[in-house]
């Protein structure tokens, strides 16, 4: 263990020794450097007790005095423990410089399962020093113990192979260390190692060469921490960030709470509608089909339902409305509502058939397939003997706490849940997820579980109004599971949900001015006539003057194959009056004025008179014909070639494009 790497048991004696020297006479020892001589006037009434101890010796040559051989190597763990002060809060850095020191590079490489001291290697190292370790240490058997491979047991206690330590009696070793363990744990803070010796102390009355060896198996496996204190006196403590752990209250489970405001709005069924809306007027892709263009996007932002303000995106992503586009594009072709049409630049979402019976159900049938969904996600795939070491049944059993009609702190559920029931530690040995990584440590396991959780919290169930957020008078949030969050979890086998204005057959009324006023919302009446009316920019969606007939959109509506027919039946079968008369009249007025024209390439033969151009009627009669007196065209089907061969004969020469005069010349192939 280099530093380390001593005879205990003299250490515990030399200790009892060096607590009684003076301040000052520790401190010149500690700043002494190693086989240096140091003056016998320098050590004042303290030098006769390092004579007697027999850390100090005479220099032959001379009447100073250094440092015994015997004593050299404590001499040199006091000196590298007094370099390694205790931190308030021992981080990496800290710990990675105390490992290079004490630790070997075979014993490091032991500890980490690794052959190399990269970042990964001090990163799994760094994460031995938790409960967790501590933890198998005492659930694991003794004989199991030192036959152990597990990384934060690599090596037998006084294994000569691992170690030049003179070899313990491992017999009582894991024991003794078991005791000191528990002795440091219920007594917080570092303790003198010389008051380990005697009836008062852990171990009781065993022997010097127990405590040492204990004391050397617990420095070996990172389980304790040995320093000098303000007064140089040798202590030994829990690592710190062990002792953080194990030291700190537990977990309250998270109780109801009261609340001032709610937000339980199924945003993710009414983004994808306000999609499907927005499509059914043509909604531009991008070219490799990522997603839209900004000026659309930014459009579509305008149409989605607003949320509180409480609600902070950059905490929450299910809130930015970036993410809301993003999850309503993913979804609708998830469930086959959309296709692509068109092609390049001209590339657009299309609403299927699929799309508008979709609209035109119900708000809980529209909202039932995608939680079917998520719930066929959060169902169970372990077998039952593994079913603690599967998170989504784990998740299911903890959303089983959230009681119905109660709203629970945000940060407590998430707390709770990270530290009391976390499978992370145990699916790390049982399921190599990738994302299971073996050298995180405690803290960083229990952020990720709590991450998986606000994951599942806000950016699942929340849009889909399986849970209801709130705010506290203090402003701190809670959740409280829905109707439909039990369903989704499995605890109940259908849901309500209330409709506002579901089976509106009248949602809208057209003026003679030609607006179209929307009574109640309705995503499919708003789809279909947002293919033959302009929206309103101000108008929001949902109920008031969203769209306008012009002149324009109807002429658009016609291209698209719409007929007068199909947009007066439309706004009939949505609206409980008739149709004005001045409306429908101009309807048929601009629908009539559709034209749909071919626009096709032709070649032009300009001559130089009409007896030039009757020549070549004569020579081309079937490939040309007359425009005018001196201009003729190639019909589709000619060839220029043949026209000029045909002309050449009469003699009127036609001059071809230079690329037509010289035949190309074929590129020899490559064999390779």
């Amino acid at each position: 263990m280099k530093r380390f790497d001593l005879d205990w048991g003299l250490f515990v004696s030399i200790a009892q020794a060096w607590n009684r020297l003076t301040l000052a006479t520790r401190i010149k020892l500690v700043a002494l450097e190693p086989r240096t001589k140091i003056a016998r006037e320098d050590l004042g009434r303290d030098l006769d007790a390092l004579l007697k101890s027999g850390f100090l010796v005479t220099v032959e040559t001379s009447d100073a005095l250094r440092v015994s051989d015997a004593c050299q190597p404590i001499h040199n763990a006091l000196r590298a423990m007094h370099r390694h002060p205790l931190p308030p809060r021992a981080g990496t850095e800290a710990f990675l410089a105390y490992a290079a020191e004490y630790l070997t590079s075979e014993e490091r490489v032991s500890l980490v399962g690794e052959h190399y001291w990269g970042s990964r290697a001090q990163e799994r190292l760094y994460a031995l020093t938790s409960s967790r370790a501590l933890a198998e240490f005492r659930t694991t058997p003794g004989d199991e113990y030192e036959e152990a491979r597990e990384p934060f047991v690599p090596f037998r206690i006084g294994n000569a192979q691992s170690s030049r330590t003179k070899h313990f009696d491992a017999r009582h070793t894991r024991d003794d260390l078991l005791r000191l363990l528990d002795h440091a744990e219920a007594h917080p803070g570092p303790f003198q190692i010389a008051d380990l010796v005697g009836a008062g102390s852990p171990l009781g009355r065993a022997s010097k060469n127990r405590l040492a060896a204990a004391l050397h198996a617990g420095l070996r496996y990172l389980l304790l921490f040995a320093t000098l204190d303000g007064d140089l006196l040798p202590v030994v403590t829990l690592w710190p960030a062990l002792a953080a752990r194990l030291q700190r209250p537990p977990a309250r489970s998270p109780r109801p709470t009261e609340v001032t405001e709610t937000c339980d709005v199924a945003w993710a069924a009414d983004d994808l509608a306000r999609l499907l809306v927005q499509a059914s007027a043509g909604l531009r892709v991008k070219v490799d089909g990522s997603g839209f263009y900004a000026k659309d996007a930014r459009e579509l932002e305008g149409q989605l339902a607003d949320l509180p303000t409480w609600l902070d995106p950059d905490r929450f992503n299910s809130v930015a409305l970036g993410r809301r586009i993003d999850r309503a594009f993913a979804q609708a072709f998830d469930l086959e509502l959309v296709q692509y049409g068109g092609s390049g630049k001209s590339l657009s979402l299309e609403p299927t058939e699929k799309a508008w019976t979709w609209l035109d159900a119900s708000p809980r049938a529209r909202l039932r397939p995608m939680l079917d969904r998520v719930r066929e996600e959060l169902r169970p795939s372990a077998p039952p003997e593994f079913a603690q070491f599967d998170p989504a049944h784990v998740q299911v059993r903890g959303l089983e706490t959230l009681k119905p009609g109660h709203a629970y702190s945000f940060d407590a559920f998430l707390e709770y849940q990270a530290r009391n029931a976390n499978p992370l530690h145990d699916v790390r040995g049982h399921r190599r997820e990738p994302y299971f990584r073996d050298d995180l440590h405690e803290a960083q396991i229990e952020h990720l579980w709590a991450h998986e959780w606000s994951a599942l919290l806000m950016e699942i169930l929340l849009p889909l109004g399986a849970v209801r957020v709130g705010r506290t008078k203090d402003g701190s949030l809670t959740i409280e599971l829905t109707a439909v969050g039990r369903y989704i979890a499995g605890f109940e086998d259908d849901f309500e949900l209330e409709e506002h204005g579901a089976g509106d057959a009248t949602p809208l009324r057209v003026g003679p001015d030609f607006v179209v006023t929307f009574l109640a919302p309705s995503p499919r009446a708003e789809a279909s006539v947002a293919r033959f009316a302009e929206r309103n920019p101000a108008g929001g969606s949902g109920v008031g003057h969203l769209f306008r007939l012009t002149r324009t959109s109807i002429l658009q509506a016609s291209q698209s194959g719409l007929t007068t027919d199909d947009i007066l039946t439309a706004l009939q079968q949505a609206s409980p009056d008739p149709v004005p008369d001045n409306v429908a009249h101009e309807i048929r007025t601009w629908s009539s004025l559709a034209r749909s024209l071919a626009l096709e390439p032709t070649d032009l033969l300009r001559c130089q008179d009409p007896e030039t151009a009757a020549r070549v009627l004569a020579a081309a009669s079937k490939k040309v014909e007359r425009l005018t007196d001196t201009i003729l065209a190639l019909r589709p089907s000619a060839r220029r070639a043949d026209v000029a061969r045909l002309c050449r004969r009469e003699g009127v020469f036609i001059a071809l494009p230079e690329a037509e005069k010289k035949p190309r010349k074929k590129r020899r192939r490559s064999r390779y």
